[in-house]
């Protein structure tokens, strides 16, 4: 086991054993724990460091919310201010942190898309339809049709009231 598994493995035997006292511990801990149920291949192997930066920060806001007293705030706030931590430990350069004392982690970065929704909702009208079109055979139809429309020569025909009268044997008088 990796650095990054020992440790994370020690931060979920952690939280499995603390009570939460307040609400808002209780709720940081139900959140550790989707959280934490949620990682993926990506977050644990390639992306740790970020992602222990993460779990960090729900162990140090979970302690600040748990403790009650003034006294055990105080505690609390001179372990994270001043405790060893993982790196330093391993004899590595100590995480920045951040004013509010937590980690440093990534803030996620929102990209425009390559090609807009619009254009992609466009693209799929136009296929589709013309994979309607070619399904139905009226792939000879269609373009007459609008070479119709465009020339402003549409149908010669009569309109369907007279050609009925006309089949039906009825003289159309005037």
């Amino acid at each position: 086991m990796s650095d990054f598994d020992d440790n994370m493995a020690a931060l979920v035997d952690y939280f499995n054993a603390q009570q939460p006292v307040t609400p808002a511990a209780a709720k940081i801990k139900d959140q550790f724990a989707t959280w934490h149920s949620q990682l993926s291949f990506y977050d644990t192997s390639v992306d740790s460091d970020t992602t222990w930066n993460q779990a960090r920060n729900f162990r140090d806001t979970y302690e600040r919310a748990n403790a009650v007293t003034p006294q055990q705030q105080a505690a609390v706030s001179a372990v994270q201010q001043t405790g060893i931590t993982s790196e330093q430990a391993l004899n590595k350069p100590a995480a920045a942190k951040t004013s509010a004392g937590l980690y440093a982690a990534p803030t996620p970065v929102t990209t425009q898309p390559w090609i807009p929704a619009e254009y992609k909702w466009a693209a799929v009208v136009v296929i589709g339809g013309g994979a309607l079109i070619f399904a139905y055979g009226l792939s000879a139809a269609i373009p007459a049709a609008i070479a119709g429309l465009i020339s402003g020569s549409g149908s010669k025909k009569k309109p369907l009231s007279d050609r009925v009268a006309e089949r039906a044997g009825y003289v159309r008088r005037t």
